[in-house]
């Protein structure tokens, strides 16, 4: 792919990409791939506009860079950061405002809830009432608990920012919380 990024080219596996205004999304993806191009080294951008083409994860590579998309240039940021848990794992981002403690922040992309909606309305009969949609908030945090060591709140900030289909019951959604292994 060969993108022109604040008058940079950007290639990966052959492929290229025309910013066209009139399709979806469009400028989101552009908006994404600028703000990588800015904030990551030339290896992690290559290796993120090769993840970001993947069809199967297209939206969550996305979704990644929504938290870091719109910050001031007086915040420093690091992806995919090494050494912020036990198991070896990264957590999506380090970011860091001047005299303010370092936020880790993993992000997720849980659109299950809004796919089995999808799905509950596909098997609903015409004249059927729209079906309320279900929720299981405890998926919302897999995954997310073991990629944080146990820290002081002076040491790190430790967050996940995820990114619902649906709207999400508040009591629910912190019963959940609260509720997760290691929290």
């Amino acid at each position: 792919m060969a993108l022109r990024v604040r008058g940079t080219d950007h290639c990966s596996r052959g492929r290229y990409i025309h910013r066209d205004t009139n399709f979806p999304g469009g400028g989101t993806l552009f908006d994404v791939v600028e703000c990588a191009a800015w904030r990551l080294g030339p290896d992690k951008l290559q290796a993120y506009l090769a993840r970001v083409t993947d069809k199967l994860r297209h939206e969550d590579v996305l979704v990644e860079f929504a938290p870091v998309l719109r910050l001031d240039d007086t915040i420093t940021v690091q992806h995919e950061v090494a050494g912020t848990s036990e198991r070896g794992t990264t957590v999506d981002w380090s970011i860091q405002a001047p005299g303010q403690p370092m936020l880790l922040l993993e992000v997720k992309n849980r659109m299950f809830d809004l796919i089995e909606s999808f799905e509950r309305i596909k098997r609903q009969g015409a004249d059927d009432a729209v079906p309320s949609p279900q929720h299981d908030h405890k998926w919302l945090f897999r995954r997310v608990a073991h990629k944080f060591k146990t820290r002081q709140p002076n040491q790190a900030i430790q967050a996940a920012w995820i990114n619902t289909g649906l709207k999400q019951e508040e009591l629910e959604f912190q019963a959940a919380f609260w509720t997760c292994p290691h929290f």
